[in-house]
């Protein structure tokens, strides 16, 4: 089982595609900066709810960003291992899933998306915004 993967769709996407084209030529990169912080800020919450033993599953959250695609996730770093009685180790990625699984409180992901997730996005579009001439500033 996969951890879940965190999307971002935009409405009435021609005229923001408009306002986003006049605005490039003045701030370059605003639009991924908005995904990546979004995204670091729901890390850093999916973190701070991850269930703890060890703390190996909480710190293995990962913030991946393509910039030519414009999108990104957060999922358990497949390289982190965990130790496991008698000298044995495991991947934290197999160890999340099965956890991320159990769901309730252990999912923490399906948690950030619904605990904070609409909270992140306004906080990104605030800050987008912020940026645009003549835009919200707060």
């Amino acid at each position: 089982m996969a951890a879940p993967i965190i999307r971002m769709r935009i409405l009435n996407y021609a005229s923001l595609r408009r306002q986003i084209q006049d605005f490039q030529n003045i701030h370059r990169g605003a639009f991924s900066t908005y995904i990546k912080e979004s995204l670091e800020e729901m890390r850093d919450y999916a973190e701070g709810i991850t269930h703890r033993r060890t703390g190996t599953l909480a710190g293995s959250h990962r913030v991946y960003y393509d910039a030519s695609h414009q999108r990104g996730e957060i999922s358990p770093d497949p390289t982190v291992m965990q130790p496991r009685s008698r000298g044995r180790w495991r991947s934290v990625s197999d160890y999340a899933a099965a956890e991320h699984g159990r769901g309730g409180s252990h999912a923490y992901y399906e948690r950030t998306l619904n605990e904070f997730g609409r909270v992140v996005v306004m906080h990104g579009v605030a800050a987008y915004l912020g940026r645009m001439p003549g835009g919200v500033h707060q």
